[in-house]
């Protein structure tokens, strides 16, 4: 698994709409307004505790438009903290996947930003099951917008390629919500040369969920390039994931070949996501 860190493409400027970013500001005035009333009848000694949370309400609305403008321009860097998620992946290039991201909506940016911010967020041991959480929910939602609307297959897979850290996690999701869009070239390398160890496991699924179906020259790359990559000490979950991939193409000895069930076959589609559950954190190795 490479240790080696990727850098972000630099952010791109996706205008937001001028009625939304009025909308912010007005609901900021009004929270600004509330914060005076409040002030004025706790200065004048009528206030009670109504007045205490009527300024604590308008505080929260008055800092509205700078925590939009946060989550708007927000992208993703080496330190894995910066996240837009749509214009992350327009900046790459692949304007038809981000144009699909906005269309869909269904949490899948805020998700992201979860996924990007968690080890810092929820730094600790005891809050380990909360990072799981967070990472499984990330690609969940992924794979639900990938079973909802067709996404480019050549676009996503150059998106894992040249993306930073958090994309390329997104594509893997994408990937086991509509397996039509897997590849062989995806596979290997979310295995053995993964950015974090999330990636790598995800990886893993992905290889389970799609390994039978790919052609016999593609399934056995992919077994003797998962054979080669040994799991880092701590990884038990994708330890005995690995086992489990390598048993279920152990079987491709004599058999005929599967090209008429590749995974970009259009019947391969619309399978949906298994899920794993009680694995180890996969701690961010390089993000």
């Amino acid at each position: 698994m490479s240790n080696r860190t990727t850098t972000s493409a630099e952010p791109t400027r996706v205008p937001v709409s001028p009625l939304v970013r009025a909308w912010t500001w007005l609901v900021a005035l009004g929270g600004a307004a509330l914060v005076a009333v409040a002030a004025a009848e706790i200065v004048d000694g009528e206030g009670d505790g109504g007045a205490s949370w009527l300024l604590l309400a308008g505080g929260i609305l008055a800092v509205g438009p700078i925590l939009f403008d946060r989550l708007t321009r927000l992208s993703v860097g080496p330190a894995g903290l910066r996240f837009d998620l749509s214009k992350e992946i327009a900046g790459l290039g692949a304007q038809d996947t981000a144009v699909r991201i906005d269309r869909w909506g269904g949490g899948l940016a805020e998700a992201a930003h979860a996924y990007a911010s968690a080890h810092t967020v929820l730094a600790g041991d005891d809050m380990r099951d909360a990072r799981i959480r967070l990472q499984d929910h990330f690609v969940d939602v992924a794979a639900a917008s990938a079973l909802v609307q067709q996404y480019d297959a050549a676009e996503v897979r150059r998106l894992f390629r040249e993306g930073p850290p958090v994309v390329r996690v997104l594509v893997l999701g994408l990937m086991l919500g509509d397996p039509s869009l897997a590849d062989v070239e995806t596979i290997v390398s979310a295995v053995t040369d993964s950015r974090t160890a999330n990636e790598q496991y995800q990886g893993l699924r992905l290889a389970e969920q799609v390994g039978r179906r790919l052609p016999r020259d593609d399934r056995r790359r992919l077994r003797k390039a998962i054979e080669g990559e040994p799991i880092p000490a701590g990884g038990h979950a994708r330890t005995q994931l690995r086992a489990s991939v390598l048993v279920l193409l152990a079987g491709d000895e004599g058999e005929e070949d599967n090209a008429g069930t590749d995974p970009a076959a259009p019947e391969a589609r619309r399978s949906g996501v298994r899920r794993r559950r009680g694995r180890d954190e996969e701690e961010v190795v390089a993000s």
